[in-house]
């Protein structure tokens, strides 16, 4: 598998996954039940004594996925009175797509009107529509806060676009010898 990653400045390219070392934190990586994290966002920080701890939110697939690029996705909070991490919420058995981004939420009014964290998925409906949902999250609770119509991009299209291109470089190239270019020029002025 590929994978399409950024660089803090800003340059995006493909790696391949293999190569690549999350940096999920081990206490949060092993509640990965033999898939594959696929994306990973750290939405908030927890201040617990003299340690900063992040909140997360990340995306899995199992190994046999092909047709998406996860089917599940989960927030992890780190629980100050018990020092460790929990899920705060998990979806699983979607047919999710990227990106995963994190979102700007409006304030929740049952909360004071404090400002929330948000991040957005883009998931399949079972009529196989695609819907961008974006959640709230505040201390331990998320929020289905809005679900918009995507619009579903023809993946033929691109895909015969890529296999042209790829066909084109992949023949060979005929190069002109500099003999033969010297005596083409050559020709040319002599008429």
């Amino acid at each position: 598998d590929w994978d399409l990653v950024r660089t803090k400045d800003g340059t995006a390219g493909w790696v391949l996954a293999r190569m690549l070392y999350m940096s999920v934190p081990d206490d949060v990586a092993q509640y990965a039940e033999g898939n594959r994290i696929t994306a990973y966002l750290p939405i908030g920080d927890v201040q617990d004594g003299d340690q900063v701890k992040h909140n997360w939110l990340w995306t899995t697939a199992a190994n046999s996925l092909k047709t998406a690029e996860f089917d599940s996705f989960r927030v992890f909070v780190w629980s100050k009175s018990r020092h460790r991490y929990e899920t705060a919420f998990i979806e699983r058995n979607v047919t999710g797509y990227f990106p995963v981004e994190l979102a700007e939420v409006p304030p929740d009014k049952k909360n004071s009107g404090a400002p929330e964290k948000g991040f957005s998925v883009i998931v399949q409906d079972k009529d196989g529509s695609l819907y961008k949902r974006t959640y709230g999250f505040s201390g331990y609770h998320v929020r289905l806060i809005s679900k918009t119509s995507v619009p579903r991009v023809d993946t033929s299209t691109v895909a015969a676009t890529v296999s042209a291109v790829e066909s084109r470089s992949s023949q060979p190239q005929q190069t002109e010898g500099w003999w033969r270019r010297f005596m083409r020029r050559w020709r040319w002025r002599g008429r």
